[in-house]
């Protein structure tokens, strides 16, 4: 409804987005064995979720953006940059008008999601070890 859409496919398409996020949330909770990984998932895709995500919300994705940052191998990572990023864009959205249509707080929690997910997905051997420090090469 923010970009202008009638009720109805609005109600659809976020209904619509909700299952997704949740046959996603499952598909990789019955398949990874990494807990902070699968928190970290169900708590970005809970907010994303949501119809209507506030700033004040955003603090449940704390989760995500700490598993990304544990599993950055250095602060030039995607993961790592996500972290720096959406730092960035919470400080910079709290001090201009919101742009018409446009929810911050949607976008950062789908990056979060969507980065969670890709970190889950990537392959064991491209994970450093819990603690671990990667060796510059």
């Amino acid at each position: 409804r923010a970009l202008g859409a009638p009720a109805a496919p609005a109600v659809a398409a976020q209904y619509g987005l909700a299952v997704a996020i949740m046959i996603v949330v499952g598909l990789v909770w019955r398949r990874s064995e990494d807990a902070l990984g699968k928190a970290a998932l169900l708590c970005a895709g809970a907010v994303l979720a949501s119809p209507y995500a506030y700033a004040y919300e955003m603090a449940v994705l704390i989760l995500p953006a700490a598993y990304l940052a544990r599993q950055a191998a250095d602060y030039r990572a995607p993961e790592a940059l996500w972290v720096m990023g959406g730092a960035i864009l919470m400080m910079v959205a709290a001090a201009l008008p919101p742009p018409p249509g446009l929810q911050i707080a949607f976008v950062i929690s789908a990056a979060a999601f969507v980065m969670t997910l890709l970190t889950m997905l990537r392959p064991a051997h491209d994970h450093p070890p819990a603690g671990a420090v990667r060796q510059a090469a």
